[in-house]
C-alpha cells in the first residue's frame, strides 16, 4: 500500500471463507514497535489497553464489515512514522494477513526498500542563495578598488560554496528515494487496475448465475417444486450478497486508484521543484567560483606587480 501524509488509507485484511467477526478477536499490530499493538477488536468492542500511543484516535475497524468478515483497518491521518509492516491475526481460525505501508510527503519520502530512509529538504536553500547573492554584489561593487580584506571575502565565499555544495548533495539524494516511489506507485496502480479486472470477471461471472438460477426458479415454481425452489431462492440471496461485497470491494480498490493517481501527481511535481531548485543552486555555484577565480587572480597580479 502506498499513501501520502496526511490521508486516510484502509489497510485490507479479510477472511475467505467470509465469517461474522464481531463477537470474535483481531489484532492489527506491527512487529518492530513496543507495545506492537495498532489496534485490537476483541468480543465486539475496540480494546486499547495496550495500544501504541503514536496511533491513539487514529485507527477503526467497521462493525458492518466485521459481520462480512472484513477486518480491515481504518488509519486516519496517516504520519511518515507509520510507515511499516503490518500485521492482521484473527486468533480464532490462527490466520495471519500481512501488508506494508509506503509513505511519503511533499519533501519527505520514506522509499520501500528501507524503514530507516527518509530524506528532508531544509527550506534554508532560498535564505542560502539570496546570502550568495550579496556575496557576489559586494564583490562587484567594490572590484575597481584595492581592498585590504580580500582573504576574509575569499573565505566568506569559500564558506558560501561549501554550504551550496552541501545543499546541492541533498537535492541530489533526492532524486533515488523519488523515484522508488514513483515504480511503487505505478507497480501499486497495475496491482489495482488487475484487482477491479478480476472483479468484474466475478461480478460477470455472478450475473449469469443469477440468470441461470431465476430461470431454474421459475420452472420448479412452475411444477410446484416447493423445495426446490427454496434451495434456488437461497443460492440466488447467495449470489446477490456476493455481488454485494463484490461493489464495496471496487468501491474500495476504486478509491485506492485516485490515491495512486493523486500521489503520482504528487510525485511528479515534486521532480519538476526539485530539478528547478537544483539547477538554481548549480548556477550560483558556478558564480560564486566565477568570481572566487577572479579574486585569487586580482591577488596573484597584485603580487607580481609587487615583485
Amino acid at each position: 500500500m502506498v499513501t501520502l501524509v496526511g490521508e486516510d488509507v484502509v489497510l485490507p485484511c479479510s477472511l475467505e471463507p467470509p465469517l461474522d467477526a464481531v463477537s470474535k478477536s483481531v489484532e492489527w499490530a506491527r512487529p518492530d514497535l513496543e507495545p506492537r499493538f495498532v489496534h485490537v477488536w476483541h468480543d465486539g468492542q475496540d480494546h486499547m489497553v495496550n495500544q501504541n500511543p503514536s496511533y491513539k484516535g487514529r485507527t477503526s475497524v467497521s462493525i458492518d464489515k466485521l459481520r462480512q468478515g472484513d477486518l480491515s483497518l481504518l488509519l486516519s491521518a496517516v504520519k511518515l512514522s507509520d510507515y511499516g509492516l503490518y500485521r492482521c491475526y484473527f486468533p480464532s481460525q490462527n490466520k495471519t494477513f500481512s501488508v506494508e505501508l509506503i509513505v511519503a510527503g511533499i519533501f519527505s519520502i520514506t522509499p520501500p526498500s528501507s524503514h530507516s530512509v527518509i530524506v528532508a529538504i531544509v527550506s534554508g536553500i532560498a535564505a542560502g542563495l539570496a546570502i550568495a547573492v550579496v556575496f557576489v554584489w559586494k564583490w562587484k561593487k567594490t572590484q575597481t578598488t584595492k581592498r585590504k580584506d580580500s582573504s576574509d571575502k575569499k573565505d566568506q565565499l569559500r564558506k558560501q560554496s561549501m554550504k551550496i555544495q552541501e545543499e546541492l548533495s541533498a537535492w541530489g539524494e533526492v532524486f533515488s528515494p523519488l523515484m522508488e516511489l514513483k515504480t511503487g506507485v505505478v507497480n501499486q496502480r497495475e496491482t489495482l487496475r488487475l484487482q477491479l479486472e478480476e472483479i468484474e470477471n466475478e461480478r460477470e461471472e455472478n450475473k449469469e448465475k443469477i440468470q441461470s438460477v431465476e430461470k431454474k426458479i421459475a420452472e420448479s415454481e412452475q411444477e410446484k417444486a416447493t423445495d426446490r425452489t427454496e434451495g434456488y431462492l437461497r443460492e440466488k440471496q447467495n449470489l446477490l450478497k456476493a455481488n454485494w461485497k463484490l461493489e464495496k470491494r471496487k468501491e474500495e480498490v476504486e478509491k485506492q486508484q485516485l490515491n495512486m493517481d493523486k500521489l503520482l501527481q504528487k510525485a511528479d511535481s515534486m521532480n519538476v521543484t526539485v530539478t528547478d531548485r537544483k539547477r538554481k543552486v548549480e548556477n550560483q555555484m558556478e558564480v560564486i567560483k566565477s568570481f572566487l577565480g577572479e579574486l585569487e587572480s586580482d591577488d596573484e597580479n597584485t603580487h607580481l606587480h609587487r615583485d
